[in-house]
């Protein structure tokens, strides 16, 4: 084959992986509703980028198709100048050194010709637009429009998110002394976990939950080893443990304020996220090691943005959250993500966007079991346990799980607590 064809055909395959690509995106993207005149926004938008993504895949395959005739024609009509050693196409007209009579001949004018032809054909290809549309936006948009609403409220909402994205200050070490009313048992049943499902995990952000309040957050690290010796990390997230809005701020950075920073500023680091992420710094995780982040409601909603932005120089492979708005968040690549809903709860809903699955995420809706509240951390350990008795949901996350006796879990959990000026 000669250089030329083999580039012509190299920069077809190129330009086919690349329509793949585009292809699966496409069929990755989902509609986000909303309310009003967002829902009718957003759905336009995500209409108008899939036709355009289309367009585009369209485009490259036609175009590498056009480059393989090219590579046909080449190998079909070598002469003299392509046995020399020097065939480029960068001139269809004589080539320095040859005769005109050389480039005349039939087979050499036939090739020019079909050259010609393919590259008028490549130059008529339109160029198609591709929006640049971030389902991540739609939360900051449905929390602006809602603080135009009511412009006092929206003022002090922002205000309270930007104070502790840039002055609210946390403290973070290992957890020490001082544990809430009753979390002496939560605490030797954490340490004592030892995680074979998916259920098994969700039941832990109870835990860490009951470890915290609204004195601090509590993060509890754990890391597995198997006989083998191969190491991997699971970080489970509390949920939002302080709810005051207008007298004064808790401790606990695991709160409204960071509820806002990601509603108003979601560019922005809450206090919140600036602890957990000097948590997994404390707990000496080494760098590209496999991460499995977990977490209930808020917490869910921190590990999915984690996942999505990095979480320093470890490797996120995997989320499992339950009860978390995260349906407006763009997916991590590569990286599986299992989310649960109950029907009847309110707060995976604030993201105004339907659940659905995605190229590695499965969203799991079902009612709660009967007699455990919606919003739930066991309640959703139950739905879990439920739907993965054939241990299928678990099977990505399988790493991370215990599944025999000879695998070693070591859990450390970690304190955050909010210093600021309120």
């Amino acid at each position: 084959m000669s250089e030329a064809a083999a580039g012509l055909r190299a920069c077809a395959a190129t330009m086919r992986s690349e329509a793949d690509t585009l292809e699966q995106r496409a069929f990755a993207l989902r509609d986000d509703t909303g309310l009003g005149w967002i829902a009718g926004a957003t759905q336009e938008a995500q209409s108008r980028l899939r036709v355009a993504v289309t367009d585009l895949v369209e485009l490259r395959r036609e175009a590498a198709d056009l480059l393989v005739r090219a590579a046909v024609a080449v190998e079909a009509t070598r002469g003299p100048w392509d046995a020399q050693g020097g065939d480029h196409l960068a001139s269809l007209g004589p080539a320095a050194g040859h005769d005109a009579s050389w480039w005349a001949g039939p087979a050499i004018t036939e090739r020019n010709a079909r050259l010609r032809a393919i590259a008028a054909e490549l130059e008529g290809l339109p160029s198609p637009r591709v929006l640049d549309v971030h389902r991540s936006g739609t939360l900051p948009l449905v929390g602006a429009a809602l603080s135009a609403l009511s412009p006092v409220l929206g003022a002090y909402a922002l205000w309270r998110a930007a104070y502790d994205a840039t002055l609210s200050e946390p403290t973070i070490g290992p957890l020490v002394g001082g544990l809430p009313d009753g979390a002496g048992d939560a605490k030797e049943t954490l340490d004592a976990s030892r995680p074979a499902s998916v259920s098994d995990l969700i039941a832990d952000c109870g835990l860490v939950d009951d470890l915290g309040g609204q004195d601090r957050a509590v993060v509890d690290i754990a890391k597995v080893t198997t006989a083998a010796g191969e190491e991997t990390w699971v970080v489970t997230l509390p949920s939002t443990k302080d709810w005051v809005v207008f007298d004064g701020d808790k401790p606990a950075p695991n709160d409204l304020d960071a509820i806002m920073v990601a509603a108003l500023l979601p560019d922005s680091s809450s206090a919140f996220r600036k602890g957990v992420e000097e948590a997994v710094r404390q707990a000496g995780i080494p760098a590209g090691a496999p991460v499995l982040l977990v977490g209930f409601s808020l917490g869910g909603m921190l590990a999915a943005d984690l996942a999505r932005t990095g979480l320093g120089k470890v490797s996120v492979e995997g989320v499992v959250v339950a009860g978390s708005p995260i349906d407006t968040a763009d997916d991590p690549a590569g990286v599986p993500v299992l989310s649960f809903v109950h029907e009847g709860d309110t707060v995976p809903a604030l993201d105004l966007a339907p659940e659905g699955d995605g190229p590695l995420r499965v969203t799991v809706t079902d009612t709660v079991a009967e007699g455990l509240r919606p919003h739930s951390a066991d309640g959703y350990a139950a739905t879990a346990a439920t739907h993965d008795a054939d241990g299928s949901l678990s099977a990505p996350f399988a790493r991370f799980l215990v599944d025999d006796a000879t695998t070693e879990v070591v859990h450390t959990q970690y304190q955050i607590v909010e210093k600021g000026l309120l």
